[in-house]
This record gives C-alpha cells, structure tokens and sequence, in this order.
C-alpha cells in the first residue's frame, strides 16, 4: 500500500465517516475521558496511567518509547536508526548520565532485570547479530530488560528519575515501576488488536554510502531496507463471581527483513519476535484482604544468517517466565503487601548448524576449488578468495530465582506537631545461575601461510604444497579431493555456576511539620557474590511555602548502589582457547596436534574483590500552581563512583576494575496545565519542557569494552578534542547518551463530537557532533594547534563535524465508534516524524565512536513513518 493510498483512507475515515455518524446518529454522544499529560507526584516521579500510555505515539509500544519526553532521559545515539528500521527490541536509556544497565525495570513490584549480561549491546553498537567469531562472545548477550512486555499491559507506569524512596535499591540510574492491569469484577470484557507498518510506508533518511548501499539488499552491508512489522493483541477478562476474576492476554509483536546473499545467491529472512502470555487472577478473601496470582511467560527470539555463509542460521533468545503469589492486606493499624515469587530466565544463542566452523580456501589462491559458494571475493578479479561454511555453537545462560518480599505502610502516628508515615519492608531473593558453552567450537582454516609467534615472521605453511594436490577422498575436516583445514582455535566446553543471595531491608518515614514534609530513610543491601554491605542513606524535603501547596521548594541527597551482574561470576572460570594445528599433515587424514593458549584467551579471575558501584545524587527544586498551570523546575547532581570498567594488565590479560567515575549536572524545566480547556468543540491540554545537561565520565561503554579506541603510544602520546590536548581516551567527553540541549512539546486537542483523540509530540534536539580521527605526523598542522602547548610531535587529531539540531513531530490520531453498549471500534494512526527531518546520529555500524578518516560515524534517524491500527473492545 502507498503512502497516497494511506492518506486517503484515513483521510476518509477520520474526515468524511465521522460528521455523517454524528448527523444520523441520535443517541448521546459518548463522553471522552480527556488525561491530562502526566504530572509529577513529587520531585523527581512522574505516573503514567492506562489513558496516558494509550495516547503515546510509539512505534513497537515498548516501555523505554513512553520515556521519549522526560526530560532525565537520554536515548542512545542507535535509537530509531534509519538502517535498522526492522528491530523491535527496546530502546537503551540514560538517566542521568548513568550506565544504560544500571536503571531497575519492575513488574508487579518484582525485578525485570537482566542480571546475566544486560549490558552486551555496548550502548546499541553491538547485538546478537555480531556472533560471527568465537571471540565476539563468551557469555550468551542479554538486555537491560528480561521481558519486552507491551505496555498496553500496564494500568500505570511510575517513573522516578530523582529522590527514588527508600523501597527501591540495585540501580544507579532510574526506576521504572510498571504494574499489570487487574481483573475487573464488574462485567466480562475483553480487546483485540492489530497494528502494522512496513518499509513502503517509511520514509528512510540515509548518508551517501548507506543511499548507494540500500539499493540492495545485501547482506554484508548489515541495513534493513525492507521489513514488515505486525502487533497482535488479545485480551479476555472473566469474572469468576463478584469477589474473584481471571484475566488473559496475549501479545505477539514480530518483524521480517529479507536480506540477499549474493554469495550464495539466495534470499533469507531474518525476524524478530516478541512474545507474552498473561494469566492474572485475583480473589478477595473479605473486605480487608486480596489475593493476586499471576503467571507470566514472555520469550523473544531473533533469526539471523552469517552472511554469505553456507549453513549460517543462528537464533538468539531471550525472556522466561514468572509465577507469583501477591497479598494485600488492609489491617486497623496499616497496609501490608506480601509477594512470593518464582522467575526463570534465559539468554541463548545458537548456530542449527553446530559447533564446527570452516574457512576454505577459494580459486583466486586454489584454481581448482570448488566456487558453488563464495563468502569473500576479490574486488578486481572477481574471483573468490574465502568460502565459509557451518556454525560456532552455542552460548547459554540461565537464571532461577526465588523471592520472598514484604512491604508495610503505617497508618498516620501524630507526635507532638508532626504527622508520620512509617514504611518498612524486606525481601530476599535466592538466584542459581548457570552459562555454559556445552560444546566445543573447532574455528578451522586452510592457511597458506602462518605467522611464527617467536620471531613474528609470515611463514609458510609446511604443508602448503599439499594442501590441496594430495588431499584423501577419506580425509577428515575437508573437502575431499579439494582441500582440508589445518590450523584450528579451540574454544574448550565449559560451564559456570554461580549462587548468589541478595538481601535488603529499607526503612522510611514521611514527617509532616507545619509547611515542612520530610522523608529521612535507608536501604541496606548484601549479596552473597561481593559480599559488600551497602548502606545507601535517602532523604527528600517539600517545603510548602505558602501553605496552601502553591508553591512548593522541592530537594534532597541519596545515595543508589547498583545491583549485582552475575555475568562476572559465570565468565571467571571459563578456559583457554588453544591453538591446534596438523602442519604435517600430507592427506587431510591426520590428528590435530594441540597448541598454547592464545592470547586473546579471557580472564576476569578478580571479580570477586570488587567494590559495589554508587552514585551520590544532589537535587534541589520547586513547583508552581497559577492560573490553571504549574511550572516545574528541578536540578539534579550525580556523582558516580566505582563503575566497573574493563582493564588489560601488561600480560595482556582483560580484569575488571573499579576505576569508573562520571559527573552529571541535568537541569529541567517543563509547564503545564492542570484540568482541560475547552475552545470551541476542542478540548486541549498541553505539556512542554526544556533540558540541559552537563556530562563527564572516565568510561565509555560497557563492562567488557570501551566504545572509544585507545591508541596512544611513545610516537602519539596525546589526543587533541575540541581545542584541548588529552593523554588518555578516558579522558574524552562521553560520545554516547550525551545531547545537551532538548526541548518538547506535548499537545492533544480531542475532538469529541468526532470521536477523536489526536496527540501532538514535538521534540527539538541540539544538533549531533561527529568526530573522524586522523594521525597527524606534526601537532602543529594539525586542525588544533592552540592545543598542543609544548608538543611539536605526532597526535592523534579529532576533527568535529556538527550537524544542525532538529525538530520532529509525532501524532497518535484515535477514532473510536460505539457499536452497541460496550462494544466499541478503534481505529488508530501513528506518524512519527510528520516533518520527515533529517536528523543525524551514530551509525550503529560504527565499531569505535570517533573512528579512523576512512570509517563514517554518522548516520540518520527514520523519516516519516505510518502505523495503522484497529481494535475491538467490549
């Protein structure tokens, strides 16, 4: 479908169907239920209700897209990347400036943690697509999410970028706090639902390589120019009887990408899929006690193919299930809330075609090789240089974990002048890891030619001659006839086990003193894999000036410690690759004769002597209510200390340190107001907000590796960045989650007389820096001179390219017609990027940011893009 014809449907639909419906319609109107956009609850949160949720434009519905204007959050420099438009899991977010997994992710108060290896993507530059090589991976990658649950699920949402209570712990970043929707008792109800977008209705913005590039769809070029994306929602709610209920829901978002193999000239279909099962139930035991039981399921899986390779399927899953039991019990003295809970997690990925891994030799080194298939050509003759086949094994992880957890909330205990409301609560969680390799991988090669690792000389192989002129029929790892393998890596089978038990007990206290409400609280948390005892103090204060809650000064200190990744604990043990070769080999029919280890063999042997990382947080604000508005303003301080940082020692062995440190400043000031204006037939409200924000961090990446080269020596000791000279990469401004200036307008002006709900979301972002570094042999000529100081010798140059900032808009359109009683039809339109800007970013197939003259690190978000939807309520 064109988007022409799109246009005209909706057009005709939301234009003409809707005045004829209302003209011969003559029953009442239906009311619309107009949301405000969402308001803070105190400094630092904000909530999002069903209503709010369903208003959003989103493309797949994912939580972190509902994070799009909250001015703490900064998206990766990957997200909603024009070459990648087929990709459905979450986006990666920033608070704060602090590590992307760092945030805690909550469902139903119960972690939604990836606790085996969340943060793998490296800020977006890396994913599952990359397990090419044996080396790219020892641990099976994860994400910051377990569960890629729509939020059409959620009957509301609590972010808290700032003063987090006391209650939560293990993150440094934010908490995002989802709860499921409940059964409803009243009535039986139920939707069904289905959205789709596809590349003929997208616009894509591309740089000049990526525009030569997606003329096909090759897949060594690693773009996504055609895909087809489908949602499907269904949702059942039973009532049981009027004090019990059931409900059910079942989401399935998925994609498909054809990419063409043109080595081995033929189409395949990558896909992503996303999953959930839902059962809830609930039961009410009297008037002061409810039951809640839910059982979750929600996989995600991805198919990839290595390109060009013969038998190079690959699948990556993701996900688990969750069982738990809730209570909550309304006592005389106060509330207490009860959770048991079950979860399972996995992190897997796997090659159908095993665990052996061949490179042939092609014609253009072997004339009588066989060239049905060709992985590697040679760009001038044309012929083939490398054929590959078979697959480099499997990589799992698991995670079981038991949790028991308990949260009390006191009712009012007046002391002399004040008002206090006491919470206290523990929970325990009780989690077996595993991650396993459970057969070896043999990475095996025709070599012509070795390198000696003593005197580092290119040698020949000593049986060159006969690689191919006397190879058996019988032979073993060959072609027979052709040619066989005689230089191998060996990745040794393994599997890590880790117990580890985390323990946390909080305490907090809300005081009401006149115009004075503070909240001193603590939380204490231990886990049995550090064995640190982190006491992390809370404390926030309101001061209602003018005692009628006008005008409020808002602030407060915390102190957040992260949680414990356990991908430090499954990776300790694992052992050695080896070199094996059989250079005396005449037939292709000999043993392999094992080798060293090599040297890029992993080794985090001191995870255990690790310090837990914090960050200390600062805020101070104030709110202000006049005329039906209120004007927000906030600024937020943190100061990370002991991230965990990868480290090489001098025999080239990869440790983990606590060497991380970041400092953030973020300023927010947003307005809006508080009930509907009415204009005429229109109901409008709005929301709109500014933010600036100041970065420093000594790490750039993830805990394995950093996104910034460090390619410093005795000849070129310094890096020369924006007019300063530096000694270390660590020492450069951070390249990712780092835009200073942004902006955003949210307006929803309903029409209801038409039945229609429109959303508004303008968005403006200063412009994107992009940095090329070039080798320049004389500080002097380079494109920085002011900074060299001293310095006549060779530097390491960063040329800046900025691009101009940008706006974009984002409309969510909602018509909605009553068939009869509760039976309703939905119709719904997303444009995202109504402008189509052309907004330039990272390019995700950047391997380093701030690369070399020949990489190209900018690329451009997705143009204009059209979802459509429709649903069935009753």
């Amino acid at each position: 479908m064109q988007k022409s014809t799109i246009t005209l449907l909706i057009s005709s639909t939301f234009l003409i169907n809707i005045p004829t419906y209302a003209q011969n319609n003559s029953e009442t109107l239906e009311t619309i239920s107009v949301v405000s956009n969402t308001a803070p609850i105190q400094a630092g949160a904000s909530v999002m209700l069903a209503e709010d949720i369903a208003r959003k434009p989103t493309r797949t519905g994912n939580i972190t897209e509902l994070l799009k204007n909250n001015p703490a959050v900064q998206f990766s420099g990957t997200s909603n990347s024009s070459t990648q438009a087929g990709e459905i899991a979450p986006d990666l977010v920033s608070f704060h400036g602090e590590p992307y997994y760092n945030n805690s992710y909550l469902i139903d108060g119960l972690s939604n943690n990836d606790l085996l290896n969340p943060g793998s993507s490296n800020g977006g530059y890396k994913s599952a697509e990359d397990f090419t090589q044996p080396t790219s991976m020892y641990i099976a990658p994860g994400s910051p999410e377990s569960f890629y649950i729509n939020s059409s699920l959620f009957k509301n949402i609590t972010v808290y970028d700032s003063n987090a209570p006391a209650k939560y712990a293990r993150f440094t970043g934010g908490v995002i706090d989802a709860e499921i929707k409940d059964p409803e008792l009243s009535r039986h109800s139920g939707s069904i639902s289905y959205r789709t977008t596809r590349d003929s209705w997208t616009k894509f913005q591309l740089n000049e390589q990526e525009q030569i590039d997606f003329e096909n769809a090759f897949a060594e070029n690693n773009l996504q120019p055609q895909f087809t994306k489908h949602i499907v929602d269904l949702t059942l709610n039973h009532p049981l009887s009027d004090k019990s209920g059931l409900l059910f829901s079942y989401n399935r978002t998925q994609s498909k990408m054809p990419e063409y193999h043109q080595g081995l000239d033929r189409w395949e279909k990558e896909r992503r899929l996303a999953e959930t099962y839902l059962l809830k139930g609930s039961y009410q035991l009297h008037d002061n006690h409810t039951l809640l039981g839910t059982i979750l399921y929600s996989p995600h899986k991805n198919i990839y193919y290595n390109d060009n390779v013969k038998n190079g399927r690959y699948v990556s899953e993701g996900g688990g299930w969750r069982v738990n039991l809730h209570s909550r019990y309304h006592a005389d003295w106060g509330t207490v809330k009860s959770d048991l809970a079950y979860q399972y997690n996995l992190n897997k990925i796997a090659y159908d075609a095993g665990a052996n891994y061949y490179n042939w030799v092609g014609n253009q080194l072997l004339p009588k090789a066989n060239t049905t298939w060709c992985t590697t050509k040679n760009a001038k003759t044309g012929k083939c240089l490398y054929k590959r086949e078979g697959g480099i094994g499997e990589l799992s992880s698991h995670l079981n974990t038991w949790t028991l957890k308990q949260d009390y909330e006191l009712n009012t205990l007046n002391l002399g002048n004040t008002e206090h409301l006491l919470s206290f609560g523990w929970s325990v969680d009780f989690s077996r890891a595993q991650s396993e390799r459970p057969e070896a991988v043999r990475y095996m090669q025709s070599i012509l030619h070795y390198k000696n690792n003593k005197n580092k000389t290119i040698k020949i192989a000593p049986n060159y001659s006969t690689l191919s002129k006397n190879t058996a029929i019988d032979c073993v790892d060959c072609i027979p006839g052709e040619q066989f393998q005689n230089r191998m890596i060996y990745y040794p089978a393994f599997r890590a086990k880790a117990n580890v038990n985390n323990y946390n007990l909080y305490l907090s206290d809300e005081i009401y003193w006149n115009r004075f409400k503070l909240i001193p609280g603590v939380n204490i948390n231990y886990d049995s894999f550090l064995k640190n005892l982190n006491i992390a103090p809370r404390f926030a204060f309101n001061i209602n000036v003018l005692k009628d809650d006008s005008f409020n000064i808002t602030g407060g200190f915390n102190r957040y410690f992260a949680g414990n990744l356990l991908t430090y604990a499954l990776r300790a043990n694992i052992p050695c690759n080896r070199e094996m070769h059989r250079f005396v080999d005449k037939t292709g029919k000999g043993q392999w004769q094992m080798g060293d280890c090599t040297k890029n063999s992993p080794s985090w042997a001191n995870a255990q002597d690790l310090k837990t990382p914090y960050s200390n947080e600062y805020n101070v604000g104030f709110n202000y209510s006049f005329a039906n508005q209120t004007v927000v303003f906030n600024w937020v301080h943190r100061k990370s200390q002991r991230q965990f940082t990868p480290f090489t020692t001098e025999e080239g062995k990869k440790i983990m340190s606590n060497d991380g440190e970041g400092l953030t400043n973020t300023l927010t000031l947003s307005l809006q107001n508080n009930q509907p204006y009415q204009v005429g037939g229109i109901v409008l409200n709005y929301r709109l907000g500014a933010r600036y924000q100041h970065r420093k961090t000594n790490y750039h990446g993830n805990y394995d590796e950093s996104l910034v080269a460090d390619v410093t020596n005795s000849r070129y000791p310094y890096y020369l960045f924006e007019g300063k000279r530096y000694e270390s990469a660590s020492d450069l401004p951070p390249f990712n989650f780092n835009q200073p200036w942004e902006a955003f307008l949210e307006l929803q002006t309903d029409i209801p007389s038409w039945y229609l709900k429109w959303t508004h979301s303008l968005n403006y972002r200063t412009g994107y820096k992009s940095y090329n570094r070039y080798t320049v042999e004389n500080c002097a000529l380079s494109s920085q001179p002011q900074a060299c100081g001293n310095h006549t010798g060779g530097v390491y140059d960063y040329r800046l390219k900025k691009y101009k900032g940008k706006a974009t808009l984002d409309w969510h359109l909602q018509w909605t017609l009553t068939i009869h009683q509760q039976q309703k039809l939905e119709v719904s339109l997303d444009v995202l990027n109504v402008l189509n800007s052309r907004v330039a970013t990272a390019s995700p197939n950047s391997q380093y940011l701030g690369g070399t003259e020949t990489q190209s690190p900018t690329s451009y978000e997705l143009g204009r893009q059209f979802w459509l939807g429709m649903a069935y309520h009753w």
